[in-house]
């Protein structure tokens, strides 16, 4: 409704007044589509914080629109209960890793992520260009979703603690 209300008033405006308007109209459509990160945990003393090529080790619950939105996906077996939309078995009960910009995750957790401390939590809120796009994921998320993820970091590997003197992964 915004967007049609914004074109109607754009008709109506000429020279630099309609650019501005123009502008100040992408400026907010630009906004609502961007990652959002909030910090709702840091810890007392940052003594390793997430960088390219670091392994992360993270629980996350994933859900539909916000933070109270239905749960698609979580790590911890009881944080998936509480959406009660999908089986978990006692296997997935467990923390998720990946190793950071090597694109085995979204872009909006390669994005939203760097920066955080080893026992830092935050929150993304991703949109569909960040996350699964239009096409969605088949089954699970529908296309033009926009995700919001409850991220804690609870180990960081360090690249250099994963490779040894001759390139070789430990």
């Amino acid at each position: 409704m915004t967007r049609r209300f914004f074109a109607t008033v754009v008709v109506f405006l000429t020279g630099s007044a309609a650019a501005s308007a123009a502008a100040a109209g992408a400026a907010a459509a630009a906004e609502t589509t961007s990652l959002r990160v909030e910090t709702l945990v840091r810890p007392d003393k940052c003594e390793k914080v997430a960088e390219e090529g670091d392994l992360l080790r993270i629980h996350y619950v994933g859900r539909f629109d916000d933070a109270d939105g239905i749960v698609f996906d979580a790590s911890r077996r009881q944080m998936a209960e509480e959406g009660e939309e999908r089986e978990v078995d006692e296997e997935e009960d467990e923390m998720y890793e990946f190793i950071l910009g090597a694109r085995q995750v979204i872009p909006g957790y390669e994005q939203g992520v760097p920066g955080m401390c080893e026992g830092e939590t935050r929150a993304l809120t991703v949109p569909p260009e960040l996350g699964y796009g239009e096409e969605g994921y088949p089954g699970i998320i529908p296309g033009g979703a926009t995700l919001h993820f409850t991220v804690e970091l609870v180990q960081i590997v360090k690249k250099s603690e994963r490779w040894g003197q001759k390139g070789e992964e430990l």
